[in-house]
């Protein structure tokens, strides 16, 4: 796929897509960029391919390759990692991850940009300001845009969009591939069509695949392998848990929550897939102010009509402020299954508390 065209950012440096964002990794990089968009595995093979140009001797990537997180990230630490200059190499990375601006206070958004804002006066870093699916989305479409603009003018932005099905096809094929086992195209549709298009859900599943084939002594994949072995995508799943944590059904929640659990699902995908909904949610919510209708919510949110209606049925007397509500608490508990070694725990938490 040919890199598109840059795409201008109000008041800013100009948005590209990652396919872009590969040929930068390669050449000479800017000194930060903006990672965004809804699929978080390829923001993740974007650091892995910095860090293997960046950071090529391993001994001196612990002075050249620093990584912060939700829990360890501050502006003062971020800004303490950007001013000592790199050891024995050009350039050195810095990541911050699992930060979400859409939602951060204006203080310390405030304090982000500042710290930003320094990037130039220490041009040996590159800086990667990695933010989850939906964590650029705020109330306010105008809102959104502003945000977009203020972190453009340091950071290049960089949108990663859910993968088309021909590419995907394309990379499972590949990641089959280098484990030696064979997949036609009808056996990935399958996969495709029983396990979703998240790549972080595929490779987990992909995996399970040849791991059972090589184990068995065999290499090519079969209909009946992808349904005893991958785990089906139950997307109604999510978005019923959802009703249920919005309207305070928590014997219902608890009942989804323990299927969902009997299916191994990862609770991680999960709750991704609950704030998901929630942030979708919220955003109908607000345009159905200001909009005649749900053809004019759609055209101003992205989202297809269909999916309004059926939002619309759900947000029958909820309030902004219940949807923020639990959206804070989806964000509370994100950050504990990563500090628990991806847990039920903290959804069991989250689900009784609301």
């Amino acid at each position: 796929m040919a890199a598109p065209a840059k795409k201008p950012t109000p008041q800013g440096k100009p948005e590209i897509l990652g396919a872009a964002f590969d040929k930068a990794v390669k050449g000479t990089p800017d000194v930060g960029y903006l990672l965004y968009g809804d699929e978080d595995y390829l923001k993740n093979h974007a650091i892995a391919s910095m860090r293997t140009v960046l950071c090529p001797d391993p001994s001196f990537e612990p002075f050249n390759y620093m990584r912060f997180d939700a829990m360890t990230y501050s502006a003062e630490a971020l800004s303490r990692a950007l001013q000592p200059p790199p050891m024995m190499a050009d350039r050195k990375l810095v990541v911050v991850t699992g930060l979400c601006p859409g939602s951060m206070k204006a203080d310390d958004l405030d304090e982000l940009c500042e710290v930003l804002s320094t990037l130039p006066d220490y041009d040996y870093n590159v800086l990667l300001l990695v933010v989850p699916a939906g964590g650029m989305e705020t109330d306010n479409q105008n809102k959104t845009k502003a945000l977009m603009a203020r972190l453009a003018a340091t950071l290049t932005p960089v949108r990663y969009d859910h993968v088309g099905t021909d590419r995907l096809m394309g990379w499972m094929m590949r990641h089959f591939d280098k484990d030696g086992i064979a997949c036609d195209e009808p056996v990935l549709r399958s996969i495709l069509n029983r396990c979703g298009q998240d790549m972080y859900r595929l490779s987990f599943e992909i995996d399970k695949l040849a791991c059972y084939l090589l184990e068995n002594g065999r290499n090519v994949v079969t209909p009946a392998d992808v349904t005893l072995v991958t785990s089906e995508t139950v997307s109604f799943g999510a978005f019923a848990l959802s009703n249920a944590l919005m309207d305070r059904r928590t014997d219902e929640a608890l009942r989804i929550l323990e299927e969902r659990k009997k299916q191994k699902e990862e609770p991680v995908f999960l709750l991704g897939e609950i704030t998901r909904i929630f942030c979708d949610l919220l955003r109908v919510s607000t345009l159905a102010a200001v909009c005649p209708d749900d053809k004019a919510i759609a055209a101003a949110s992205g989202l297809s009509a269909g999916k309004i209606a059926v939002m619309r049925r759900s947000l029958r007397g909820a309030t902004p402020e219940r949807l923020r509500e639990v959206l804070d608490a989806c964000a509370a508990a994100d950050v504990e299954i990563k500090s628990s070694y991806n847990d039920f725990g903290p959804l069991e938490t989250l689900v009784c508390k609301l």
